[in-house]
């Protein structure tokens, strides 16, 4: 028998790569797209700072084709392998954007990054309450409801279940 496809996580590092996205993307093999920051900087010409915003059209990008294509978005690598606070702020910011994950260059950096990328127990609470009462008030027929002064539909039922998603692995 055929030994099981070989299984691809691109990287992205350059500029031909970011406008090459549909492509990569399409290929049937390709699992995860992976921002290679540093070589994409190096490719484009820009400066790195602290705040990364000159990375954001990048990093949205990547994150919405792989969303798009249903593939892991990998952020890119915390340089400052010692600054853990930078390390954190980094994880954070780009699980808010919706990454799957993030690279990591030292052993240190693993367990900051897990913590990171796993939504915290009161976003669980929330995300269980808002799955909870959308299917309620499917079952009766009724639109939009509110939760915790937040008006939800499907979008945010959508948003919820992908927290599930993401918190099962931690529990």
């Amino acid at each position: 028998g055929r030994a099981a496809p070989l299984r691809v996580l691109a990287a992205i590092e350059s500029a031909t790569a970011l406008l090459s996205l549909a492509h990569i993307c399409s290929h049937p093999n390709v699992d995860a797209l992976i921002f290679a920051s540093e070589d994409y900087c190096a490719d484009v010409g820009i400066t790195r700072t602290r705040s990364t915003l000159e990375l954001l059209y990048a990093r949205s990008k990547i994150v919405t084709y792989a969303s798009a294509h249903q593939l892991d978005a990998i952020d890119m690598v915390c340089i400052d392998f010692k600054d853990q606070d930078r390390l954190m702020e980094e994880a954070q910011n780009g699980a808010g954007m919706g990454f799957t994950g993030k690279q990591a260059i030292h052993p240190a950096q693993v367990e900051p990054i897990i913590e990171a990328f796993c939504p915290s127990e009161e976003t669980v609470e929330f995300a269980r309450e808002i799955v909870a009462g959308f299917e309620q008030h499917c079952e009766l027929g009724k639109g939009a409801f509110e939760v915790r002064g937040k008006m939800i539909d499907l979008p945010m039922y959508k948003w919820a279940k992908r927290i599930l998603v993401r918190a099962a692995p931690a529990s």
